[in-house]
């Protein structure tokens, strides 16, 4: 992406923002969660757009309407939660293949048949995984909403990175001011990664132009008390 593009995203996404309360907070059991039917919340649909919760930016979002629409059915093998939580989000690369992110649980679950049964391909103490998004087969990464937000979140590492299918994961280096959390990951159509966060602050935005080798990171708290999604096209 050039400078000037960048720009221009970062600036629709400042005068989109929506600064409104956030159900996605970890103290709270309330809201509809952040994930779409394949990758996380922010993936495809209306371009610069950034949100506080739910499942985008606005009423009229195409992406939004077509989810809403579908019909659904609960995965009963899906990894449970107490107390009213919620799982986060959740990544398909087919039918069979895919992960999910449960903040309640500081963990990464991984199923291999559509989702009938899951394990723990990493977990984290101090850890609330708010975000899970893969590249391709191999390379993956899972957004922490960070340390300061609860008492039981204390994991100060935005982003963990995976290189061998989330066999093993790893902190993630970030150049720049560093995120203090991730709420969700999405891309632009030229291959982009972002990373965006957190919520009820402070703001940043991660961005990886090489398919997640390397991140980089500024600071959106002059334009942004929060931010939990982006989308780009």
């Amino acid at each position: 992406m050039n400078t000037r593009r960048r720009a221009s995203a970062l600036w629709s996404l400042a005068l989109l923002a929506v600064l409104a309360g956030c159900s996605d907070d970890p103290s709270s059991t309330g809201g509809d969660g952040g994930a779409g039917a394949t990758g996380t919340g922010g993936s495809g649909a209306a371009g610069g757009m950034m949100g506080t919760g739910g499942m985008g930016g606005m009423a009229d979002d195409a992406y939004e309407q077509a989810i809403r629409a579908a019909s659904w059915v609960e995965i009963s093998g899906a990894p449970s939660v107490s107390g009213g939580a919620k799982n986060d989000d959740i990544f398909f690369f087919d039918d069979d293949h895919g992960f999910l992110a449960s903040g309640n649980d500081h963990a990464i679950y991984e199923t291999q048949d559509g989702g009938a049964s899951w394990t723990t391909a990493f977990s984290a103490t101090g850890a609330y995984f708010r975000a899970v998004t893969f590249t391709d087969a191999m390379t993956g990464f899972a957004g922490n909403i960070g340390a300061g937000l609860a008492p039981s979140i204390n994991d100060p590492n935005p982003i963990y990175g995976t290189s061998d299918g989330g066999a093993t994961w790893s902190p993630v280096t970030i150049s720049g001011e560093a995120p203090a959390g991730i709420c969700n990951f999405t891309s632009a159509p030229d291959g982009t990664l972002f990373g965006v966060g957190r919520a009820n602050g402070p703001t940043h935005l991660a961005t990886s132009s090489d398919g997640g080798a390397t991140w980089s990171s500024v600071s959106l708290s002059s334009w942004l008390s929060m931010a939990i999604d982006a989308r780009f096209t």
